[in-house]
C-alpha cells in the first residue's frame, strides 16, 4: 500500500509478530461466533425475544461472577504499590472496581464516537488527514500558539505515516499542557461521558491514575515532564481545587494521585473531577494519555 513504511528493520520480527497475535485474537473471535450460532441454532424453536433476554441474563451472571471471583494469589505482581505511599488500601480495586478512561490514545470508540471530545465529530480509522473524528492538533502547535486555560488533546508528526491506505490505526495520542499556559483545565467525565456510560459517581471511589505518554525505548524528548519533575516541582497539579501532594509510580507509566487527605478524591457538584495542571519549568511540557477513576 506504500511505497516505504516506517519502523522497519532487518532485526526486528515486525509484521511476523503482529500476524500470529492477529491470527491469535481472530481464531478466538471465530470460535465466540461458532459458538453463538450453534446456540442459535438449538434454540430456533424460541422466540427470539424470550432468546436475547435469556442470553442476556446469562452473559450478567458471567460478569458477576467474574468481577466476585477470588484473585490469583501473586496479582499483585501485575502493578506495584508502595505501602509507605498508600496505607490500607484494597488494591483489588483495581481489578473490579468501576473504572472509567478518559484516554486520547488511539484506536478507541470514545474518540470515534465524540465522547472524548464532547462533539458531534465522529468516523473510524482512517487515512491521516481524512479522518472525521476530532484527530485534536500537532504538539508543535500547542507550544507554538498556548492556549490559556485548557489542556488540549494533541498529536505528534512522527506516530502519523501518510499513505493512501489505512495501515496504522493505532497512536499514542494525549492531553497537553506548556509552561507558557499558566494553570490548564481538564474536566471527566463530560456529558458526552456521562450519558454514554450512564455516570453514578456514588459508584466510584474517587481514586484516581493518571498515565503519561509513553516514550520509545523509554527516551523521552527534551522537554518532557514525569513524576520525578513533579516531586521537584517543576509541575504542580490540582483536582477539584485541592493540591496533589504526590504522585505514585505503580508501573507501566501509571500514576496513583494522592492529596493532603490521602487517595481518595471527592467530585465536584456536578459529580465531575477538574483536573488542573500548571507547568513551572522554562520550555517544557507535560503529556498525559490517560485519566482513570476508580
Amino acid at each position: 500500500a506504500c511505497p516505504k513504511k516506517k519502523k522497519q528493520t532487518s532485526w526486528h520480527p515486525g509484521f511476523k509478530e503482529h500476524a500470529r497475535r492477529g491470527h491469535s485474537l481472530a481464531l478466538f473471535l471465530v470460535q465466540a461466533l461458532l459458538a453463538a450460532l450453534k446456540d442459535l441454532n438449538e434454540n430456533q424453536n424460541k422466540d427470539i425475544d424470550e432468546l436475547l433476554l435469556q442470553f442476556q441474563k446469562e452473559e450478567e451472571e458471567l460478569k458477576a461472577n467474574f468481577s466476585k471471583a477470588d484473585l490469583p494469589k501473586d496479582y499483585k505482581k501485575a502493578f506495584k504499590v508502595d505501602e509507605k505511599f498508600v496505607r490500607d488500601f484494597d488494591v483489588s480495586l483495581f481489578f473490579k472496581g468501576r473504572s472509567l478512561c478518559h484516554t486520547g490514545r488511539l484506536p478507541s470508540q470514545t474518540r470515534y464516537l465524540g465522547y472524548l471530545t464532547n462533539t458531534q465529530k465522529v468516523g473510524g480509522p482512517g487515512v491521516v488527514g481524512n479522518e472525521t473524528y476530532d484527530v485534536g492538533v500537532n504538539d508543535k502547535e500547542v507550544i507554538a500558539n498556548p492556549t490559556n486555560g485548557s489542556m488540549r488533546l494533541a498529536w505528534e508528526a512522527r506516530d502519523r505515516e501518510r499513505c493512501p491506505a489505512v495501515i496504522k490505526p493505532d497512536y499514542k495520542d494525549f492531553f497537553m499542557t506548556t509552561d507558557k499556559v499558566g494553570w490548564a483545565k481538564l474536566s471527566f467525565p463530560n456529558d458526552a461521558e456521562k450519558t454514554a456510560y450512564n455516570y453514578v459517581p456514588s459508584q466510584f471511589k474517587g481514586v484516581i491514575v493518571l498515565v503519561f505518554r509513553s516514550c520509545d525505548w523509554g527516551k523521552c524528548e527534551k522537554g518532557f515532564l514525569d513524576e520525578e519533575d513533579y516531586q521537584k516541582k517543576r509541575w504542580e497539579m490540582k483536582v477539584n481545587s485541592e493540591p496533589v501532594i504526590e504522585i505514585g509510580d505503580i508501573g507501566a507509566g501509571a500514576m496513583l494521585l494522592k492529596g493532603k487527605d490521602g487517595i481518595y478524591f471527592t467530585p465536584n457538584e456536578e459529580g465531575a473531577y477538574d483536573f488542573e495542571i500548571k507547568v513551572n519549568e522554562p520550555n517544557s511540557f507535560v503529556k498525559v494519555s490517560s485519566f482513570i477513576i476508580f
